[in-house]
């Protein structure tokens, strides 16, 4: 049910008590990697966010970058569609900041995702 992890005395931890975590590794698998790259029965899981790269940074591939947010993080249930919120905010004319709001029980996360046009790679910062 959870994920695991180590504590930091390098003991092995499980995640399935502390679903912000949970759900964090999850929403940064599904942003930073395309599929195929994940084995087995993840091999679904990914965005693809690199095909964005190269394209201009105009509200309307921000719009694009927005739905394709929303469609892999509601994928096979992992997020209901109506406890996600993403908007996305021009940093400059390459960057992108995409604030993901998930209502989780009577509380919100907040996941920074910050996309770089002009990077390979997108990378990610989360916030709790």
């Amino acid at each position: 049910d959870g994920d695991f992890m180590v504590d930091s005395y390098g003991d092995l931890m499980d995640t399935d008590e502390d679903s912000f975590r949970s759900l964090i590794q999850g929403i940064r698998a599904r942003l930073n990697y395309n599929k195929n790259e994940w084995p087995g029965a993840g091999s679904n899981i990914g965005s693809n966010m690199s095909q964005f790269q190269g394209l201009p940074n105009t509200s309307e591939t921000g719009d694009k970058i927005k739905a394709r947010i929303i469609s892999e993080l509601t994928k096979q249930g992992f997020i209901a569609q109506q406890n996600l919120n993403v908007s996305v905010v021009p940093l400059s004319h390459k960057t992108i900041l995409c604030k993901i709001m998930v209502k989780v029980a009577s509380n919100i996360l907040q996941y920074n995702y910050k996309f770089s046009f002009r990077e390979r790679t997108p990378y990610a910062k989360g916030d709790t």
